[in-house]
């Protein structure tokens, strides 16, 4: 057992040990918890919009934006004028994100798909780099840089900032978004951690959910230092409706995305890792205390684990049930794959 930063870190010696510490009647016994499995305890927690390196869609995207920001004049002046490479980049990831997320609700509309939020989004103005409106995305900031540290807290309060709900729809049907995948459900966690990868050290991070209201953010404004550049690191909740998408109510899903990410790129000269938040959080509390877990299981329990979690009824058919993924597991119950 370890503690730094604000995370507690267990290794277990059992599969089973491992399954029964997480299961819902243990610790973890309320919906205070929220859980994401990872196939290798390496990773980060970063969402896959912000990945380093980026994927295919997100380079193809971000190559174009590139090319039209060097082609807007008052724009390159301006990107000189303010912190380089640090404001190229959050502004480009900026219109990025917004033409991946506008691309798959208009696509999906095109093709009769519903699409919640449609409407909003279409008449929403991509005029990203508009003389008019020099710094959209920096939030605090004004087009000199200077910072106000209750623009911050304002926006959090008026509930700004939030994605819209066609962007869980996106990140579920891998678009690259700012949303990283969680859920109420540890067990679902675990499945997801040790299905489709191979053998490795798996974890899971266990999450209290207090931490994402942004009423605690706003008790504890004042308990930062550095003119308020830490609260740029804050994380924040995004659960979609279970009526709106069948594995969502499966999986017991639910997201967390960082609120000011092109922020504490301006800043920092990457974006915010999830942990950046948790340590932010134990810096805040004079009271050492875990604000998340990250429970860890060495290799050689893998399959051990894997075998319990699917007598747990945890398959590729009750995690996302369609009649294709039923006749997947048939053939992959008899060795078909």
């Amino acid at each position: 057992m370890a503690y730094q930063d604000g995370i507690e870190t267990i290794e277990f010696n059992t599969a089973q040990d491992f399954l029964t510490f997480l299961r819902p009647s243990g610790k973890f016994n309320s919906l205070d918890w929220i859980f994401r499995g990872h196939a290798n305890e390496q990773y980060n927690l970063l969402p896959n919009l912000f990945r380093d390196p980026v994927g295919e869609l997100v380079q193809k995207h971000y190559d174009l934006v590139n090319k039209e920001a060097n082609e807007n004049l008052i724009f390159t002046f301006k990107m000189y004028i303010r912190n380089g490479s640090n404001f190229r980049k959050s502004r480009v990831f900026f219109s990025v994100e917004h033409k991946l997320l506008r691309e798959f609700a208009i696509k999906a509309d095109r093709v009769g798909l519903p699409v919640p939020g449609l409407d909003t989004m279409l008449n929403a103005s991509l005029d990203l780099y508009s003389p008019t409106n020099s710094s959209p995305f920096l939030v605090g900031y004004d087009s000199s840089d200077n910072f106000d540290l209750n623009a911050v807290y304002e926006f959090v309060k008026e509930n700004k900032g939030v994605p819209p709900t066609y962007a869980g729809l996106a990140q579920h049907h891998g678009v690259p978004t700012r949303l990283l995948d969680f859920s109420f459900n540890s067990m679902k966690a675990i499945y997801f951690a040790v299905t489709n990868s191979a053998p490795s050290r798996i974890c899971i991070w266990a999450i209290n959910t207090l931490f994402f209201n942004d009423e605690y953010f706003w008790r504890w404004r004042h308990n930062t230092t550095e003119a308020g550049v830490n609260n740029f690191a804050k994380y924040s909740m995004f659960v979609m409706p279970n009526s709106s998408n069948k594995y969502m109510h499966q999986q017991q899903g639910l997201f967390v995305y960082p609120r000011f990410p092109f922020e504490f790129n301006f800043e920092n000269g990457r974006f915010p890792d999830l942990r950046d938040f948790i340590k932010v959080l134990e810096s805040w509390s004079k009271v050492e205390e875990p604000r998340a877990f990250k429970l860890v299981l060495p290799e050689q329990h893998f399959f051990d684990l894997k075998e319990l979690i699917k007598r747990e009824g945890l398959t590729l058919s009750t995690m996302m049930p369609t009649f294709d993924n039923v006749a997947r597991e048939m053939k992959n119950d008899v060795g078909i794959y």
